[in-house]
């Protein structure tokens, strides 16, 4: 188990005024050269770099932790929000977007430090509690396909008849827990805070880059039940002015993205969350960059249906 969680390091003031220096440049930058220079280096797909933030760097899951332990290829980037811990990133009072932001940061700094960059970067809320399956599992699958993007199943496994063991296209889905190609994340990420309601919505900048992608991508965007999730408590963030921000949200992609012309008046109305989104696809060859790409501006949207699945409450 790599653990970056584990690594000594000083708490001292010095390190601690450093690190709140850091945090104010990079909230303005958004970006920062670690990841210009960690694009430099080879990619070693096995790797898994697990980016949680936490108020306090204690995961309120129950199992969380002990499930990523048992895969040797994992690595753990922390941050804390609300109470300095040493060894953890500490960003106080940062938004859900700025949080995630300074996690690509130090997960760019940490693969300098390794030498190499990461398979995926994976992105989890600190409550997900594991129902059933295995990181192992999940892995295994993800660097099967080599999905784009590949979310776990949330409360629900497929049906097996429908998708007979394959992981299945997803349109919408909720990002407490995803994971990006490494490659999508240089040309997807940071999110764009900009973009959030700090005062009623912090989920604008992922709707953002979830309809940005899926008009790419579709296809490679991958929902499997080799992990079967839940979150166990509700984010106490505003989002109670998140209504109808996704629609919004979705005018903005169309207005930046002309050049997809007529396929995505269809895509309009795809309004729900966990719809079928294309069959799934192996990447084989497929560029990750999000540049226009042709087969895309024929767009399979119709007709959308719900991703056949069955509850683990039923």
């Amino acid at each position: 188990m790599w653990q970056m969680w584990h690594r000594e390091r000083s708490a001292s003031t010095g390190t601690l005024c450093f690190l709140w220096l850091l945090t104010l440049s990079l909230r303005a930058v958004g970006n920062d050269s670690f990841c210009s220079w960690s694009m430099q280096l080879e990619v070693r797909k096995e790797h898994f770099a697990y980016c949680i933030q936490s108020s306090e760097g204690i995961f309120r899951s129950p199992n969380l932790l002990k499930e990523l332990l048992l895969d040797e290829y994992v690595h753990i980037i922390q941050l804390t929000f609300k109470t300095p811990q040493k060894g953890i990133l500490f960003v106080p009072d940062s938004t859900y977007a700025e949080g995630r932001n300074m996690l690509l940061l130090e997960a760019c700094r940490e693969e300098l430090v390794l030498g190499f960059r990461f398979g995926y970067l994976v992105f989890v809320d600190d409550d997900v509690s594991i129902l059933q399956g295995s990181f192992k599992a999940w892995h295994a699958e993800m660097l099967q396909w080599e999905p784009a993007i590949m979310i776990p199943a949330f409360n629900f496994v497929l049906d097996e008849r429908r998708y007979k063991g394959r992981p299945v296209g997803v349109w919408c889905y909720d990002s407490f827990f995803v994971a990006y190609h490494r490659e999508l994340a240089d040309a997807l990420l940071p999110l764009d805070a900009s973009l959030d309601d700090v005062d009623a919505c912090w989920w604008d900048s992922s709707f953002y880059i979830q309809y940005l992608s899926q008009i790419h991508l579709q296809g490679h965007i991958l929902v499997s039940d080799k992990l079967v999730v839940r979150g166990l408590i509700k984010g106490t963030y505003p989002r109670h002015g998140c209504y109808g921000h996704g629609a919004r949200m979705w005018e903005l992609v169309k207005s930046r993205h002309e050049n997809f012309g007529a396929s995505l008046k269809h895509v309009a109305g795809v309004g729900s969350w966990y719809l079928e989104w294309g069959a799934a696809r192996k990447r084989q060859g497929k560029g990750y960059d999000l540049r226009p790409d042709p087969a895309n501006w024929s767009l399979r949207v119709w007709p959308t249906l719900a991703i056949k699945r069955k509850s683990l409450n039923s």
